[in-house]
């Protein structure tokens, strides 16, 4: 699963119990932005998700919970747009896969 952004965890943890009624075995998913609260936290703790991963655009304030959370930086990309957009160059590039 995909997200912008999740604070609460409701909405991804509704949708990782919708998957795993039909019959999915591991379930993974990303969001941008993780303004996790705690009350993110403790849904997180009981929601079927294997693995959240999330960039670094926001500090992450779960330390000590022990989810599954993995951090991805996006830094380098930042940068090399930061240095594009001074030099009057195209970002299109950063962006295909």
């Amino acid at each position: 699963m995909v997200d912008d952004l999740t604070t609460t965890a409701g909405t991804l943890c509704a949708a990782a119990k919708c998957l795993k009624a039909s019959g999915a075995i591991d379930i993974y998913a990303a969001v941008t932005h993780a303004t996790i609260t705690a009350t993110g936290v403790a849904r997180l703790k009981t929601c079927p998700i294997k693995e959240l991963v999330v960039t670094d655009t926001v500090p992450l304030q779960v330390e000590g919970s022990d989810l599954p959370i993995k951090v991805l930086s996006v830094a380098e990309l930042f940068g090399e747009a930061i240095i594009r957009v001074h030099e009057h160059r195209s970002l299109n590039s950063l962006f295909n896969m």
